[in-house]
């Protein structure tokens, strides 16, 4: 199945052969190695803690070193950035309003993204029991949603601007997010769960199109390449965060709730490694379910079962909680800082041409 890709790529990259003009940046300096080794390092290093911090505790002395290390690198990068000659990033690409504030929104809209694809992943699969094909097919009214939203956005944004239809994203992401979190072992999947990931895709779908174009239209010419960059570089942290923060949030409060009962059952029951996997993820409740104990454990199983998936939603309530007031935050500061008055295609080239080097 992986290989239909294959064809698709080849005409995009002939298409882009034949078609795409070359550009080149006027100033091309040494490989930034210093730069590069410190946001690796630095990036690393916080995601690690972050995915770490239910097991050891969120401020236990190694999630709080670990916290101070990527925060030192970080800054340090930003700091190494600013006085080298040849930097990986231009660090003043973002004192452009047009380029900082929707390069934010795409990246707490792929934060939102990613960290919602993995709960429905738990969702389905965990509380709903549902296969892999199962998953699937019930996860397509989000990519749906995702492939009409982009074209109308477009549209959208041309008519009306690029800010007004950003905040718009963000608030229809908060929307799916929030009704997301509501959901309970007995929601049906035809209601909340389908208008939750409507809504995600949706929302998705209104704010990164818009805002890659502010991007993009924002940089000099000679700067295409970096802009570009900062572009793919935030869907990549943005989802790479999500996952990390929000599976955290979940993993933590799953953990509290499910340790206690899964400690409770004897060994002859249940093996220390079963339980060692019930502890960590609601996706054994399928193992758990299929095995064959005894009759006097039944009702014991049925209810470990029930408390693994109100502890996993509980989570995910919470963790929905946290990524709705992201999303707000930043389309409080996307409507406040960043013009809403659409730019025209005369403006944008006016202003790349002041802003680049002659």
């Amino acid at each position: 199945m992986f290989w239909m890709n294959v064809p698709a790529a080849l005409l995009v990259i002939v298409g882009v052969l034949l078609v795409v003009p070359e550009s080149k940046a006027l100033h091309v300096g040494r490989f930034d190695f210093v730069g590069t080794i410190l946001s690796l390092l630095g990036i690393v290093i916080l995601v690690w803690t972050i995915i770490d911090a239910p097991h050891r505790g969120w401020v236990s002395p190694f999630s709080i070193t670990g916290y101070l290390s990527a925060t030192v690198l970080l800054a340090a990068f930003v700091a190494w950035e600013l006085r080298t000659d040849a930097p990986i990033l231009n660090m003043n690409l973002f004192r452009i309003r047009r380029f900082s504030f929707p390069a934010l929104a795409i990246a707490v809209s792929y934060f939102s993204m990613f960290g919602f694809l993995f709960l429905i992943t738990q969702y389905f699969q965990g509380v709903r029991e549902y296969s892999p094909l199962e998953f699937g097919i019930h996860s397509l009214p989000f990519a749906a949603a995702v492939a009409v939203g982009a074209p109308v956005a477009t549209l959208a944004a041309q008519k009306l601007g690029t800010t007004a239809v950003m905040v718009f994203g963000l608030l229809v992401l908060s929307g799916g997010m929030f009704l997301a979190g509501q959901t309970t072992v007995e929601t049906p999947y035809l209601g909340p769960v389908v208008i939750s990931m409507v809504l995600m895709g949706l929302g998705l779908a209104i704010v990164q199109g818009p805002a890659t174009d502010s991007i993009m239209s924002s940089v000099p010419l000679d700067e295409a390449g970096a802009g570009s960059a900062v572009n793919d570089t935030t869907r990549e942290l943005g989802g790479t965060l999500g996952v990390a923060v929000i599976g955290s949030i979940v993993a933590s409060y799953y953990t509290s709730k499910v340790a206690p009962i899964v400690d409770a059952i004897p060994d002859a029951v249940m093996s220390a490694q079963e339980k060692g996997f019930a502890r960590e993820s609601v996706l054994s409740v399928i193992e758990i379910r299929s095995r064959d104990i005894s009759p006097l454990f039944e009702q014991q199983k049925d209810s470990l079962i029930y408390t693994m998936k109100t502890a996993c939603l509980e989570g995910f309530a919470i963790a929905s909680y946290f990524t709705v007031g992201a999303a707000l935050i930043t389309a409080l500061l996307v409507a406040l800082l960043l013009p809403w008055k659409p730019v025209t295609e005369g403006s944008i080239l006016g202003s790349l041409a002041t802003k680049t080097p002659k």
